[in-house]
């Protein structure tokens, strides 16, 4: 009984200790070695963010203006619709 409840506490201490240093070590890596520190990664992310955010109001205005565009058009008859392979021969 005694045997069983010492192997718990050293298992116990053995798993804390372990924690410790796996903490410690990716702090480290994490904090003192990171090339890339998190306020870097924040503001490169939304420098990213801004202009696909620009790129994407850009598509969108020019999917308003094609879609415009069509509907001003009216329905099309299949038979005169011309594909691009076919405009090429």
């Amino acid at each position: 009984v005694g045997w069983g409840r010492e192997l718990r506490k050293t298992s116990k201490l053995v798993h804390q200790t372990c924690l410790f240093h796996r903490r410690k070590l990716m702090n480290i890596a994490f904090n003192d070695l990171n090339p890339f520190p998190m306020k870097v990664l924040r503001n490169r992310r939304s420098m990213h963010r801004e202009e696909l955010e620009a790129e994407l109001c850009e598509l969108e205005q020019i999917k308003a203006a094609y879609v415009k565009e069509r509907a001003e058009q009216g329905p099309q008859d299949l038979k005169e619709v011309v594909s691009e392979e076919e405009e090429e021969i």
